[in-house]
C-alpha cells in the first residue's frame, strides 16, 4: 500500500512539475526521494495547505529515485519506475486534469464513444512534432498501440489492450478504435500508453529502450548509469510557453 501510494503521488509530483508551472532554481533543486514528497505533498491535520507557486520559467528540477528503471520505453515496461520516469518525455491522447476529476486533450483535440462503447472515435492534433522532426499522426498512434498488443513484445500494457479488435485510420488525423465488447475503465488506461514515432518503431525499436524518443515537453539528453536520467526541454512542444523548466534530472541513489 506504502509503495502504490509513492508511485501515486510521485506521479502527480512529475506531472506537476510538466504542466503546472512549478519551477525549481539550479541552486536549489529538489533531490529528495519519493517518501520525502509525500511528507510535503499532503499537509499535516488542521495545517493549511501551502499556498501555490508563482510560475517561473528556468532552472532544473532534480528528482530522487531510489532504484534505476531496466528500460526507458514506456511500451515495454516491467515497472512502475519506467512510467514514472519517462512520462515528461512522453504524451498521450489525453491527460488527467489537475484534480484528477476528468480527462481533458493532449494529442487528441476530441473523442466520442459509439451508443455501446464499443468503437471510439478519435481526432488528433495536426501539430505535435516527435524529438526526431516526425510529425505525429494517426499511422503513429496505431502502430504504438500495436507495438503494445504484439505478445512477443512483453508490454506491460499487453493485457488492457487485449479488448481491441480493429484500430482504422480513417486519414492523418481521424481514427477509429474497435472493441470486441463494452470494456469499463478502457478509456481512462490509455492516459498510460504514449505515442512515439512509427518511423522508429518499424525501423529500429530496441533502440527506443535506451534512447527514447516521444512528443512530451522534455526530450532525452542521456542516461547515465546508476547515476541519472537528464532530459531537457523540448522547444517544439505543442503547448505554447510549456514546460515552464530548462531540464529535469532524475538521480539515483
Amino acid at each position: 500500500m506504502k509503495k502504490a501510494l509513492i508511485l501515486i503521488v510521485s506521479l502527480m509530483f512529475v506531472a506537476s512539475i510538466i504542466f503546472m508551472g512549478i519551477g525549481c532554481k539550479p541552486e536549489e533543486a529538489a533531490e529528495e526521494a519519493a517518501e520525502e514528497v509525500i511528507e510535503e505533498a499532503v499537509p499535516a491535520e488542521g495545517e493549511e495547505p501551502a499556498e501555490e507557486m508563482d510560475s517561473k520559467f528556468g532552472g532544473v528540477c532534480r528528482v530522487g529515485m531510489q532504484s534505476q528503471p531496466e528500460i526507458l520505453d514506456n511500451h515495454l515496461f516491467g515497472t512502475n519506475h519506467v512510467l514514472m520516469l519517462t512520462d515528461p518525455m512522453n504524451d498521450f491522447l489525453y491527460r488527467w486534469n489537475a484534480d484528477y476529476s476528468a480527462l481533458e486533450p493532449h494529442v487528441a483535440t476530441s473523442w466520442e464513444w459509439n451508443d455501446v462503447g464499443t468503437e471510439l472515435t478519435i481526432v488528433l492534433r495536426d501539430d505535435v512534432m516527435f524529438h526526431n522532426g516526425d510529425m505525429l499522426t494517426s499511422a503513429d498512434v496505431k502502430a504504438s498501440f500495436e507495438r503494445c498488443m504484439d505478445p512477443d513484445n512483453g508490454s506491460g500494457h499487453y493485457g488492457f489492450l487485449i479488448p481491441i479488435t480493429t484500430i482504422e485510420i480513417i486519414d492523418d488525423y481521424n481514427m477509429k478504435i474497435v472493441l470486441d465488447s463494452f470494456t469499463s475503465g478502457f478509456e481512462e488506461y490509455l492516459v498510460r500508453l504514449a505515442i512515439m514515432p512509427k518511423s522508429i518503431i518499424e525501423s529500429d525499436p530496441e533502440s527506443l529502450k535506451t534512447n527514447p524518443v516521444g512528443c512530451g515537453p522534455f526530450k532525452f539528453v542521456e542516461w547515465i548509469k546508476d547515476q541519472a536520467v537528464v532530459m531537457e526541454r523540448f522547444d517544439d512542444y505543442y503547448i505554447p510557453d510549456f514546460p515552464y523548466l530548462d531540464g529535469i534530472e532524475f538521480k539515483f541513489y
